[in-house]
């Protein structure tokens, strides 16, 4: 076990804080602790019909590339997981899920960073009048085609992976 002896914030931004924190280790050794805050996501993996899913297209700035993904969103202040992935699904696909169940969370990268993501299944999928954001293209494909993808890797985010494949009937 590691005891904290001081907490130091490096950086606080819109997103996350960068900390580097002063840590006395089970030995007895002084080390550094750099890591990131996250307040945490939600995402769900959104069934339009029993077979069919929705995903979205999205670009990711720090891969310079378009990800296929699932919907999802950070958790604001005062919001649960629950609260955030409904509205993720107006904002991102225009539709509200009728029911929206939990399928587990995860820590995707705990080296670095206290992110939780939340991931769901919705479903009875109902359209919205809520306007889809901007540079999200919400597609619709078959269930088992996104599993296929998975395996050709052709989906390659975490938290789709995990979803598409938590899911798999």
């Amino acid at each position: 076990m590691e005891k904290t002896v001081e907490e130091k914030r490096i950086y606080t931004g819109k997103l996350l804080t960068l900390n580097a924190d002063r840590v006395i280790l089970s030995s007895g050794r002084k080390s550094i602790r750099e890591y990131v805050s996250h307040p945490g996501a939600a995402a769900a993996i959104p069934f339009i019909s029993k077979g069919r899913i929705i995903l979205v297209r999205q670009y990711r700035y720090p891969i310079s590339r378009d990800l296929l993904e699932i919907p999802a969103g950070i958790i604001e202040e005062g919001e649960s997981p629950q609260e955030t992935i409904a509205r993720e699904l107006k904002e991102e696909i225009g539709y509200e899920a009728k029911q929206i169940e939990p399928i587990g969370w995860f820590y995707p990268s705990p080296g670095y960073t206290n992110e939780k993501i939340h991931l769901f299944k919705a479903s009875d999928l109902q359209p919205t009048q809520q306007e889809v954001e901007e540079g999200i293209e919400a597609m619709e494909i078959p269930y088992k085609e996104a599993i296929r993808m998975v395996e050709e890797g052709k989906i390659i985010d975490g938290k789709t992976i995990i979803a598409i494949l938590s899911c798999k009937r």
